[in-house]
This record gives C-alpha cells, structure tokens and sequence, in this order.
C-alpha cells in the first residue's frame, strides 16, 4: 500500500475526476459513506457530534453525518466555518444534509455554550475539520473548537482522513490538534499518519476506498509504502525439507568486547532464531569464554585483542576465512577503541553483503570525514540499522532535525551513499539505493530497550541470506522484529526474551500468504 503527500493525493483525486470521469462529489460521498459505515460497524444507537468546516474535509463530514442519521443513529452536526468560503463540493454536501432535516449548529460566540454541552453529551465526536490542508498555525475559532473536543474526556474522538491540526506530509503539529481514537482515511495513508508528533494522535488508522480503479497508483511515480502483512508474507523464505545446514546461509557476526559480552550473544540468537542454518561469532579472544555459554549453537571464532577488544590489526585473519560467509554483521558491543581503520579495513576485506551497526555506524561517521566514498566502493551491498542518534552522527546533522525530516534524510542518505537504511524508531524506515522507502507499523515499547537493535542486526542478516536479496531480508528482518516486540509486549519481556517469539512471528506472518 503506498504512503502519499497531500499534493499526491490530490493530483490522484484530480486524476480520477479529470481523466477517469468520477465526479468529486462521487468520491466525497464515497469517503463520507465509509466513515459511516466504519462507525455503524463498531457503534450502534449512539449520540454523534459531527464538527465540520467549510472545506472538502468538511464535506465528508455532512455525508458521514447524513449517512448516520439515515442509519438512525443520533446526529448533530456543528458547523464551524464560513458559508461563502464552502468548496463547491462541500457545498452540495451541506445542502444535502440540509435537505434531508437533520440537527445542524452554525457555532458562533453565542451558542457556544451549547456547543459545549452537546459535546459532553455525545458518544462519539467526528473530527472533520480541516484534513490535510492545514499549513501553520492555526485560524480563530479552531484552535478553541480542538481544545474542546480534546477536553472530553469520556467522549470517544475519530477523525476524517487526519486529526486535525496534524499535517499531513511531514506529522508536525504546530498549535494545537484533535486526539483520535481512530481516524479513517481514504485510497492511501498518508506520511503525517506514521510521523511524530503526528502519529501520536491519529490511534488506529483505517484505509478505505473511495472508487478508484486500482491500476490508478502505478499513473504516478509513487515510491513509498507502507508494509502489509500480506506484501511481507510472500518474502517469506520457503524452506524445504530436502535441505542442510548450508542451505540457509552462513552468517558472520563481528561482535563484543569486554563491557559489552551481551550484543553478540543476541545478534547470533536473532539469526540463529530467524532461520540461519549457521552462525560464527568472531569475538575479542578475552571475551570469548564470556560469551561462548549464550549460545550454544554459534560457532566461535577468537580474534586478537587488547584490553578486551578488537585489535587494531585484528581484522586481518579475516582474509583466511571470508568464502565461507554469506553475510557479515560488524558493529553490536565493538566500542570505539579499534580505531576507524580498523573498520575501514574490515569494509574493504569483507567479499559479501555487510550490515553495519552500533559502533560500527559511529566509526563509519568518523571514516566518513576522511573518506566519503568508504560504502560506495564496496562491489557487495551494504545495509546500515541507525537510531536517531547514530542518523545524526552519520549526516552531521542534530536528533532534531533527523527526526522532523525521516523519510527525507533516510532516502537522501540511501540514495547519496548507494546502501540499504534502517531509521529506527516507531515507525521504522527502510531506504533503498533507488529511493523508496518502506514504513513498518509493526513493534512495541517493549522493544524500547538496549539489545534489541543486535537481535535485529541477526534477524535483516539470517532473512538476506536465505532469500539471498537484501531488500527481500531487511523487510522481514524489520517487520518480523517488531511483530516479535508485540508478543513480548504481553510478557514485559526483555531483548534475551525476543528469540523466543520470533518463531512465533512468522508462524503468525505465513498464514496471510496461505
């Protein structure tokens, strides 16, 4: 399902009205009897309190509102706006609710104690406001109307197409914005739907379709999604049972030092639990008795140290061994004291895919400074998993500006340095070398917690050797991960806890490919 700005979503509704002959107030009817039918599908015989402005937000509004009433629910509608300044759609929407004699306010100063109460009263509030035409702060009466809805407390609150308030490209709230329970939109979501501060007052998202034809998305050059169960089941490795161990790939973890024991023992369970048919751990030599009872399963290759980690030269027995890996993971635990070379080295040295994490990524920020073509020159694709903080680092850029700019910074970063991007976060980001961007809505604050970013790092590299893509492997990698983070939710589980649901994960994953 693809992920749009608002001017995509209006050159499509352009589009369908134009060039496919659908006339707007078709597919404002078409929004307004889905709202409708959303609320008639979860509620019955409730009081509903519909807010409406004089744009097409508003519209959708009086139809959602006239539907309800025909279905006998208790309808008011409140208008706030101008009359004169009504979309010519909007327009015909409001003199059909007119027509049809149900309750409607035209809030002003007067009858604004009214509107209150009837607020207090409802069961239900319908957010359609403003949509996702807001820019800036907000107009006089609206910030006052938002504050009252968000006031009610006992009073449950969904929004038409996005809370108001929130806009819709970027999910910046800039005053105010309405607090939903539940908000439906319409053909496609939308970015502000899956972005802080926005995603945080949208509540469970609901796509519906308005009409159109679905050959419509691929008229526009279209490059984000938004991942569904149903896209990420068919990536799913299909394992036979005429098989072995090397049928799933080998994978290579370049892990740990002494404060750090713990990151390569999850980064291996995270592969070994996602399928790997093997694992080798390659470790600081003093730490590997530390590390070798965590996962029995692994394979454990010392490598020379000093003072607990890798040594500056360390990366060199890597030339004895590199045809026997499918995939190489550098980064969980290393710390900083190997020095930028020694990364630089190891990026050079390592003949397949490459995942880098961690320390990894604040290295590779500093080798960066020395050598911008460090990722670019490497034949094999390389994928990177940073945080917000390790996004900053690597784009000089601060927590801030990364955060309020995800999709932008995270395809810019993918496309400059021809890589793979993992932007962590709620919602994480997946970008491709060729500009697309992948969302997960999948995850929990149970993942919230230092190490769950290493099983990660094992899970993107177990999925991209067994289905031997890396997209295909970073996909179910990042989704797999936070459906796992929901299981664990239950449990107040902890990062060594994760592999336990992965298995569970997939299981549950398959069954939309069946």
């Amino acid at each position: 399902m693809y992920l749009v700005n608002a001017q995509q979503m209006r050159e499509m509704d352009r589009f369908a009205m134009d060039e496919i002959g659908i006339p707007g107030i078709i597919l404002m009817e078409m929004a307004g009897q889905a709202v409708a039918g959303e609320v008639a599908r979860k509620w019955t015989n409730a009081k509903v309190v519909v807010v409406a402005g004089h744009g097409n937000n508003g519209g959708d509004g009086f139809i959602a509102a006239r539907h309800l009433a025909n279905y006998g629910f208790d309808i008011k509608v409140w208008f706030i706006g101008d009359v004169q300044r009504m979309t010519a759609d909007c327009r015909t929407a409001f003199g059909a609710y007119v027509g049809s004699k149900y309750p409607l306010g035209h809030l002003q100063e007067e009858n604004w104690k009214v509107f209150r109460e009837d607020l207090e009263k409802a069961d239900l509030i319908l957010d359609g406001l403003l949509g996702t035409g807001i820019k800036g702060e907000l107009r006089a009466p609206m910030r006052k109307v938002i504050q009252a809805i968000n006031e009610q407390q006992r009073t449950a609150v969904w929004a038409i197409d996005i809370p108001s308030g929130v806009q819709a490209d970027t999910g910046a709230v800039e005053d105010e914005a309405v607090q939903a329970e539940v908000t439906v939109t319409f053909a496609n979501p939308k970015w502000g739907h899956y972005l802080y501060p926005g995603a945080g007052y949208g509540g469970e998202i609901i796509v519906r379709d308005i009409s159109f034809p679905g050959w419509i998305d691929g008229e526009f050059s279209l490059t984000d999604r938004l991942l569904m169960p149903e896209y990420v089941a068919s990536l799913l490795p299909k394992r036979k049972r005429h098989s072995h161990k090397g049928t799933y790939g080998h994978i290579l973890v370049i892990a740990g030092s002494r404060p750090y024991v713990g990151a390569p023992a999850l980064a291996a369970m995270g592969a070994i639990r996602s399928g790997a048919g093997m694992v080798t751990m390659a470790v600081p030599k003093e730490v590997q008795s530390m590390v070798a009872g965590r996962v029995p399963e692994a394979i454990f290759w010392p490598w020379p140290d000093t003072d607990g980690a890798f040594s500056e030269d360390s990366w060199k027995v890597l030339t004895e061994r590199m045809d026997r890996y499918n995939f190489t993971i550098v980064g969980p635990g290393i710390g900083q004291s190997s020095g930028i070379e020694w990364l630089a080295n190891l990026i050079r040295s390592t003949s397949g895919p490459l995942l880098l994490d961690a320390d990894a990524l604040n290295l590779l920020a500093l080798a960066k400074a020395k050598d911008s073509t460090i990722l670019k020159n490497r034949k094999k694709q390389v994928i990177l998993t940073p945080h917000p903080g390790e996004m900053a680092r690597l784009t000089g850029k601060t927590v801030k500006q990364v955060e309020q700019n995800r999709p932008q910074v995270a395809r810019e970063f993918a496309v400059t340095h021809q890589v793979y991007l993992v932007l962590k976060g709620t919602y994480p980001i997946i970008a491709t070398p060729s500009g697309e961007l992948f969302v997960s809505t999948r995850g929990s604050s149970a993942l919230a917690k230092g190490g769950s970013g290493d099983v990660l790092s094992g899970m993107i590299a177990s999925f991209a050797a067994q289905t031997g893509d890396l997209l295909s492997g970073t996909i179910l990698g990042v989704y797999l991960h936070g459906m796992s983070g929901e299981f664990m939710d239950e449990y107040n589980g902890t990062p060594s806890d994760l592999g336990g649901f992965i298995g569970k994960a997939i299981q549950q994953l398959a069954s939309h490919s069946m």
